[in-house]
């Protein structure tokens, strides 16, 4: 067996890759589905980044790319830094989007798959989301 050069934690047994493997709900978990849409989506890949608001507790961002083709997916994301459940208008902020989106990914797993509405998008303490996005036809 090799020798760790690093000091292992006391909770190795209970917090590791494995264990983390087993569960839908882990930092492992959350990854394997951001790296699975970053590598399904040109825009979270290779796009802008436009920000759409900062308050104290909630950060959110566009990832854009080549908006003239409305036939490529687009992507929200929105972040809770606080320590309350917040709730949020961004639909007002996205006119050039339909009011609702569909959920990709969840950190805390709290919000399931299917439609958000962006008019009252609730965010848990803690949680992070990615929103796809679909261009209003003009």
């Amino acid at each position: 067996l090799a020798t760790p050069w690093l000091p292992v934690a006391d909770s190795y047994p209970l917090i590791n890759v494995e264990e983390q493997r087993e569960r839908n709900i882990s930092m492992f978990s959350l990854y394997q589905r951001l790296v699975s849409l970053r590598t399904q989506y040109l825009a979270m890949q290779h796009s802008s980044y436009r920000a759409i608001l900062a308050t104290n507790n909630v950060l959110a961002y566009v990832r854009e790319y080549n908006v003239t083709n409305s036939s490529i997916p687009q992507f929200l994301v929105a972040m809770n830094l606080g320590l309350q459940p917040s709730t949020v208008d961004l639909h007002s902020l996205l006119p050039t989007y339909h009011h609702t989106g569909s959920l990709k990914v969840s950190a805390t797993d709290t919000q399931h798959s299917g439609p958000v509405l962006l008019s009252s998008l609730l965010l848990d303490v803690g949680d992070a989301i990615v929103v796809q996005l679909t261009t209003k036809q003009t």
